[in-house]
């Protein structure tokens, strides 16, 4: 893997990707939580239909984003309410789904 660069740009790429892939309509939230030290970041998704579907083609249309970035960091996908950042060097950003 690569280094991460700047964090703020990585966070912003990394939730742009996952909007586009993921469809910005079927999101309701995103949070995406970067820890540069470890090159991971943790991606927080609450779907605008949570049914199990929906959970499923999130994590199928995930393995895109996984591809952009596999160089460069280790990704991981949960879906529900961010919790707090587990290091004190995270970078943190709720992406903004508005139209």
């Amino acid at each position: 893997m690569t280094e991460v660069g700047d964090p703020n740009v990585m966070v912003q790429a990394v939730g742009e990707t996952t909007v586009a892939y993921l469809g910005r309509t079927n999101l309701r939230a995103l949070d995406v939580v970067l820890y540069p030290a470890e090159q991971r970041a943790v991606l927080w998704v609450r779907l605008r239909n949570s049914s199990l579907d929906s959970q499923l083609a999130a994590i199928a249309s995930f393995a895109d984003v996984l591809e952009c970035y596999a160089d460069e960091l280790e990704l991981d996908l949960r879906f529900g309410e961010p919790t707090a950042p587990t290091s004190v060097d995270a970078t943190s950003r709720a992406m903004s789904l508005s139209h």
